[in-house]
């Protein structure tokens, strides 16, 4: 079946969220919301209709919708009727289809199960100013049997008047045309602000993309949704394998290697605490304790050849793949939060001469954990600390690498916030330059203890191993395009602080 999206339209209703991109690509449960239709009809073709930011939509989707089969249809009118009248004009003769508001997600469960003559109307329990009685519309508000913004029709001989502007509801209304409902039990409406944090707070499991986590009474199952994921989550347990081996305590009891099944903490992401100054500094030493202690179990030669391509190679390539949906990536130049900033992408040679002169100088590689942020940092109520989600790599290396990768991924908690910006705690506004803001963990203060803490490491080298690892993030995070643009706007930032900092001669390149 084929399916008209309607993603046009300005969003206002979502606030500071659609400042920089369309409705259609806020983030939602691991991934754009659009995506989430992509992903329940993978072998559907869309025709979806846009207008606000289409540039964007249309850059995104050529980047991270390569196997979904779909037409752009751009739309210059008002009202969610926009487009349409276009978007039915690819639907063949005599051929049954969907439209769909881009905002609301459909729950797996979800089918259409039979085709009936006119239109079915797709209902739930939830606000709406449209309600369907005896098969017909009226402007009613409820908040069960709303209208949510899904049509099924039977075919396009309906739309030879639908008009260029105004409401799809509106004129469905007026038409002699029979009405079904249709429930959509358990769908998602992220149409407004508020809906979308409803959503959030309810949903406050996270994990990455491309994981799933099951969570049965004290266990936690973690599987991939794919290959690569999988792939992943072998390195991480087998991480775990390896670390009882030294019978380290600070992660959680697993309970079987394949699949992932572990016993569930009662505990806390640290980021999380609110706890005084005293205290953390209290945490931070023993974490610092902790690490140091994995980093001494066991020691392997370093590969130069390794770190090279983990800090320099992988990050450009990176760069690379997501440079064609960032604003301004094209510019020599990025004006970022009034600071003129050297941009990696047009000058990767500066990035790699800094590289090859203050990060491959090491002999050893230690056991690491390889993400050990503040959101990976567990606390129980006696405070004890527990790690998860292990990395589990370094280059070609399992379990063994650079143990400074462990203190700027630390740091990066630390001094760079991260942890709000996972959350998406975070500003961001893209004119003709750009100005962004990070929400505090409330940890910063902390960060010359630390450095002098990890001695004889120095902040000049970790903190460039968190400039790249801001960098690199720019591709990790893709369901999100303000997080792929800050995580890269930062990188930049971050780096041209640091060259005025320590390498100051750098600045003229």
């Amino acid at each position: 079946m084929k399916i008209i999206v309607q993603a046009g339209g300005l969003g206002s209703r979502m606030f500071g969220l659609t400042r920089n991109k369309p409705k259609a690509l806020i983030s939602i449960d691991g991934a754009p919301v659009l995506f989430h239709l992509f992903n329940k009809y993978p072998d559907s073709e869309f025709i979806i209709i846009c207008d606000y930011k289409k540039d964007i939509l249309a850059r995104y989707l050529e980047l991270f919708a390569k196997n979904i089969r779909y037409i752009l249809v751009e739309s210059h009118e008002k009202g969610n009727i926009a487009g349409i009248k276009e978007a039915v004009s690819f639907i063949p003769e005599d051929e049954s289809f969907m439209v769909i508001w881009s905002d609301i997600i459909l729950p797996p469960e979800f089918e259409i199960k039979r085709i009936r003559k006119g239109c079915q109307v797709g209902l739930a329990d939830i606000s709406s100013r449209w309600k369907l009685t005896n098969g017909k519309l009226n402007n009613v508000p409820t908040n069960k049997n709303g209208i949510i913004g899904l049509w099924v029709f039977d075919n396009k001989n309906w739309f030879s008047d639908c008009p260029s502007s105004g409401s799809f509801t509106k004129w469905l209304q007026q038409k002699n045309i029979p009405l079904h409902p249709i429930a959509v039990k358990n769908c998602v409406d992220v149409g407004t602000f508020d809906t979308y944090q409803a959503f959030i707070s309810k949903n406050a499991i996270r994990s990455r993309p491309y994981n799933r986590i099951e969570i049965k009474g004290n266990t936690v199952c973690k599987t991939g949704i794919n290959a690569e994921a999988n792939a992943l989550i072998q390195n991480e347990s087998h991480w775990y394998k390896w670390l009882n081996r030294f019978k380290f305590q600070h992660i959680p009891r697993i309970l079987k290697y394949n699949p992932l099944i572990m016993e569930k903490l009662e505990a806390t992401n640290l980021f999380k605490l609110k706890l005084s100054l005293r205290n953390k500094k209290i945490i931070l030493n023993r974490i610092i304790s902790i690490l140091k202690e994995m980093h001494r179990y066991d020691k392997k030669p370093a590969s130069a050849v390794d770190i090279y391509t983990e800090y320099y190679v992988k990050t450009i390539r990176r760069l690379q793949n997501i440079a064609y949906v960032v604003p301004l990536s094209n510019n020599k130049h990025i004006n970022i939060n009034g600071i003129k900033c050297v941009n990696v992408l047009r000058n990767p040679d500066l990035l790699q001469q800094i590289i090859k002169k203050n990060l491959l100088n090491i002999s050893t590689y230690g056991i690491i954990h390889g993400d050990p942020q503040l959101t990976n940092t567990m606390v129980d109520g006696k405070h004890n600390i527990f790690y998860i989600d292990p990395r589990g790599y370094f280059g070609k290396s399992k379990v063994y690498g650079d143990e400074r990768y462990d203190w700027a991924k630390l740091y990066f908690s630390i001094a760079g916030n991260f942890d709000q910006f996972n959350i998406k705690n975070f500003d961001l506004d893209i004119t003709n330059k750009v100005k962004f803001h990070i929400a505090s963990n409330g940890w910063e203060s902390l960060t010359p203890h630390l450095i002098k803490k990890i001695a004889p490491y120095t902040e000049k080298e970790i903190s460039l191993i968190q400039i790249i690892i801001w960098l690199s993030m720019a591709a990790v995070a893709w369901e999100d395009f303000d997080s792929i643009c800050v995580a890269f706007y930062n990188g930049n930032y971050l780096l041209t602080k640091w060259i005025q900092k320590y390498e100051p001669e750098l600045n003229s390149l």
